[in-house]
This record gives C-alpha cells, structure tokens and sequence, in this order.
C-alpha cells in the first residue's frame, strides 16, 4: 500500500504490524537534529519500527532528464508546461525553442495557485 507519514496512516500500520516500509524520499530528512530534519516523517518511521516494521531506504528522485522531457512534450504537446521542483526552470523556456515544441512555459513562483482551465485559455 502506498502511504505517506502522516496520521491518517497511522492506524493502517498499526492494524498490520510487522510489515515493511520502503522509504522513497531523501534519507536526510530522517536524520535527527538537522536543519532539515522532518520530524513528522521520524516520529511516523521510528512508530512504525516499535510496532514491528522494517525500512528499507530505496530513493527515487522525481527528476526526469531532459531528454525525457523532450519525448513527453513531444508525445504529449501540452498547451501549457508548468516546470516544477526544479532549480532551472528557465531551462524549459529554451528547450521549447531548441526542440520546436508548440508549448507555452509558465514559470511559477513559490507556493502559486494556478487555475488550470484559466491558464489553459491564455
């Protein structure tokens, strides 16, 4: 079952205890007493281990290369591409342009809303 650490899957773990967690995200929010350190996710994890759970760290970053961002555009054709979790998105903005891509690159600023069927009429 995919879940994530947060309350509403406390009780799932606890009406299946000893099952085995593989953890997806970057370890280093586990580690205690760092600027980074997520306590929800620790508290949810060391929770799960009392109750008999194992974890197996196994990260997948989410990042796709660019050349796999071409192909999806390609296959795709978004009217709109929406960069996300990423340090360059402007980047994508030159991309479009090398690959002769028909999309329109909307950069986000942190924490935007965006009304999709909005954006999708500009």
């Amino acid at each position: 079952m995919f879940i994530r650490a947060t309350p509403f899957f406390k009780e799932p773990l606890n009406l299946f205890p000893n099952n085995l967690i593989i953890y997806s995200m970057w370890e280093g929010y586990l580690e205690e007493g760092e600027l980074y350190s997520d306590l929800d996710k620790i508290n949810f994890i060391n929770e799960a281990k009392a109750n008999g759970s194992i974890l197996i760290p196994l990260h997948t970053s989410g990042h796709a290369y660019e050349d796999t961002i071409v192909k999806i555009c390609e296959t795709v054709k978004p009217d709109v591409i929406f960069p996300i979790h990423s340090e360059r998105t402007d980047r994508f903005e030159e991309i479009v342009k090398e690959h002769k891509i028909n999309s329109t690159v909307r950069r986000l600023v942190s924490k935007e809303c965006v009304d999709i069927m909005e954006a999708l009429k500009r």
